[in-house]
């Protein structure tokens, strides 16, 4: 299990990689973004080092779902819509961001790791040996307890 936390501490991306992806990633949803009623390539642009928008590369956190859910709730004329973030995501697990990521962005929130429906029974809150664990038993079905 050591060998995986010294992996994920150390592991460094090149920022030459990182700011060409960012700036790729966010010329695409900008472009993608012309053609939508619900407009967020804004929010995630002004808001992605404060909050966590993705509780992995592939799906949206509570946080932007949350905000989705206000700009339809805007364009439908609704106005007695629940504003409170008590429900979690359940679209993954949510990831760690590798500090060399954190560091190179400047983000500024901490991953709220969700509590799991998987024999580890993992708890809120729990740390990266925890989600090493999750993960592998996730998506790998490898069982460390």
């Amino acid at each position: 299990m050591e060998q995986y936390e010294n992996f994920y501490i150390n592991y460094k991306i090149e920022e030459k990689v990182l700011r060409d992806n960012f700036l790729r990633d966010m010329e695409k949803l900008f472009q993608r973004n012309k053609n939508w009623d619900i407009k967020i390539a804004d929010f995630i642009k002004n808001n992605y080092k404060k909050l966590p928008l993705f509780v992995d590369p592939d799906h949206p956190s509570k946080y932007l779902m949350h905000e989705i859910g206000k700009r339809i709730a805007e364009i439908l004329n609704l106005n007695d819509i629940d504003q409170h973030l008590e429900y979690e995501s359940c679209l993954g697990i949510p990831t760690p961001v590798i500090p060399c990521v954190r560091k190179f962005f400047g983000l500024d929130f901490i991953v709220p790791c969700e509590k799991m429906r998987c024999p580890l029974e993992v708890k809120s809150g729990y740390g990266l040996r925890e989600y090493i664990k999750v993960y592998l038993w996730w998506y790998h079905e490898k069982n460390l307890i």
